[in-house]
């Protein structure tokens, strides 16, 4: 029911993300190639909104904000992989200061 105007929604009532299979759209003139894709960004911006939930900010704040929700949600796997190289960095410094403490360097 909720599906007919969104292609995902998020309900904190019973912490759940649901998006749409996309089933009736296949193949129809319009429709995006490869859905695959398009229920990635779905599900990212929906979980972007059910951790703001989480955190107490509601839809009466900037977090309603769907322009802000869709950055975050795009940005992610960008942040994702740039917080993963900053702490395989500071991992390699800390192995590298330690060897340093034990062999005298």
């Amino acid at each position: 029911m909720l599906l007919r105007d969104a292609d995902g929604y998020c309900d904190p009532t019973v912490k759940q993300c649901v998006i749409s299979s996309f089933e009736e759209e296949m193949g129809l003139p319009g429709c995006k190639k490869n859905l695959w894709v398009h229920q990635e960004k779905v599900i990212r911006h929906e979980l972007v909104h059910a951790f703001l939930y989480e955190s107490g900010l509601s839809e009466n704040s900037w977090a309603g904000n769907e322009e802000i929700v869709d950055w975050i949600a795009a940005q992610f796997p960008k942040l994702d992989g740039a917080f993963v190289a900053a702490m395989e960095g500071l991992e390699q410094e800390e192995r590298q200061r330690h060897e340093g403490e034990l062999f005298g360097r």
